[in-house]
């Protein structure tokens, strides 16, 4: 695969993937039962591809198990956190507050894989602040950014911010059906008792049926399948402005399906979000990835 088609590629997958705010507004189940449904039906998507495909010796991998395992954990937490802030906000509340991401992982890419900032990496880092803030403050009346939905917002930018470093590294040790088999397998196993002893996991309804299959099958075993073979042939940099493609779309699709229109004060805020983030990826060197796997990510 050619790096132009490869970073096509991962362009129309962050675009699609901004349908998935959509969906989970959309879709009548608590945020922990969708994030269930959505890593089980996909876990199992991915196993059954593998079988059919005589591959299936593939799924137990001789190296990086533990580091599969806190993936797992990791998206289970980072899916929980996004879902939740969706349900409790707006779709453009959640996933500007979510791409935050970018400028965690600037802070956190010097202690865990020997990355250094770029000069642009700070003031990056305080305009993006300044534009959390401007969107978190909002007031009007479709943004509805309480206290809880700008926590778990953060909290799943965060939570990105790990699986994009530790995903980098591990997506180059492991075949990509292995990567997401565990990925979702292991989230699957911890949102399963989660969400029983919750009582927050509940069968979709018909009218919830559709989107969750769509989430499980299409966004879920099929997208992060490719995700994690297209993104070997793109550089981080390159990947990480690919990727501001997903809120943009999620904002967009947002306003056209269900009517979310994003105040000037959230677009403006929003804006700043995403151009500091642009800034700080694109200030990013793609070399400390082979420094990433010595650290022991």
């Amino acid at each position: 695969m050619g790096r132009g088609g490869a970073r096509a590629g991962l362009a129309l997958i962050a675009a699609g993937w901004g349908g998935v705010a959509v969906i989970v507004r959309e879709v009548s189940l608590p945020a922990e039962s969708i994030a269930f449904w959505r890593v089980a039906i996909a876990a199992a998507a991915v196993l059954a591809g593998a079988l059919v495909a005589g591959r299936g010796r593939d799924l137990v991998p001789r190296t990086g198990r533990l580091r599969l395992v806190a993936l797992g954990l990791l998206l289970a937490v980072h899916w929980s956190l996004y879902f939740q802030a969706i349900k409790l906000s707006s779709v453009p509340l959640a996933v500007l507050l979510t791409y935050t991401g970018p400028m965690f992982i600037a802070l956190l890419a010097p202690a865990l894989t020997g990355e250094r900032p770029t000069w642009l990496t700070w003031p990056a880092l305080a305009a993006g602040t300044v534009g959390v803030a401007v969107v978190a403050t909002d007031s009007s009346g479709s943004l509805h950014a309480g206290g809880e939905a700008v926590a778990a917002g953060l909290g799943a930018g965060f939570s990105f911010a790990l699986l994009i470093i530790a995903g980098r590294v591990v997506s180059q040790q492991v075949p990509a059906h292995t990567f997401v088999f565990w990925e979702t397998g292991v989230a699957t196993a911890v949102l399963a008792p989660v969400a029983l002893l919750s009582g927050r996991v509940s069968p979709p309804d018909a009218g919830s049926l559709l989107g969750v299959v769509v989430l499980g099958l299409v966004a879920t075993a099929a997208g992060l399948v490719l995700f994690a073979r297209v993104l070997r042939h793109v550089d981080a940099p390159s990947a990480g402005v690919l990727m501001f493609l997903e809120p943009v779309s999620s904002v967009l699709l947002a306003w056209l399906v269900l009517s979310e229109q994003p105040s000037p004060r959230t677009l403006v805020g929003g804006a700043v979000v995403l151009v500091s983030g642009v800034a700080v990826v694109r200030g990013e060197a793609p070399a400390p990835l082979a420094g990433a796997s010595r650290q022991g990510v």
